[in-house]
């Protein structure tokens, strides 16, 4: 916690953000511009038979950011297309940058 870093949108100024929480491998919220923004968490979570363990990935956004919902859904579904890749390939995706 407390990490601080910039963050430069596609559109508009860059902006500060602190990590606000913090839980290894299970979930980090965050400031931006000093307002609490988004939060990310993981969960493992039994398959159909019982035995099989899926992860559910959840963006969590406050309640007066609707238009910031398109955002976290194609992030979503960028993290779906790199598990894909990593499960058909068995090998992991390395992080960009």
């Amino acid at each position: 916690m407390g990490s601080r870093g910039t963050i430069a949108p596609v559109i508009g100024p860059r902006l500060h953000y602190e990590i606000t929480g913090f839980e290894p491998m299970r979930s980090w919220t965050w400031k931006v511009a000093g307002v609490a923004a988004t939060g990310h968490r993981i969960a493992g979570r039994p398959g159909p038979s019982g035995t099989t363990r899926r992860t559910e990935v959840v963006f969590d956004a406050p309640w007066w950011a609707p238009f910031y919902l398109p955002v976290l859904w194609l992030g979503l579904r960028r993290l779906a297309r790199l598990a894909e890749i990593e499960e058909s390939t068995g090998r992991p995706i390395e992080p960009e940058g």
